[in-house]
């Protein structure tokens, strides 16, 4: 029985952990979304798409220099 309740406590801690940082990554590409991807846009950068399972956003769109 201990360890059952250990294992749930366990699993409750993982699922927070796991849900601060998709709060974090969603934060974090809603800052990226707004702010550098359209600054990078109208400096006519070339634009690579990254996909992101975590992201709120279906792709993230990172520069790459050339």
């Amino acid at each position: 029985m201990l360890e059952i309740i250990q294992g749930l406590m366990q699993l409750k801690k993982e699922m927070i952990i796991n849900l601060i940082c998709q709060q974090i990554i969603g934060s974090i590409n809603s800052w990226i979304e707004k702010n550098i991807y359209i600054e990078l846009i109208t400096k006519n950068q070339r634009m690579v798409p990254c996909n992101n399972m975590n992201s709120p956003y279906q792709q993230l769109y990172l520069p790459m220099s050339f």
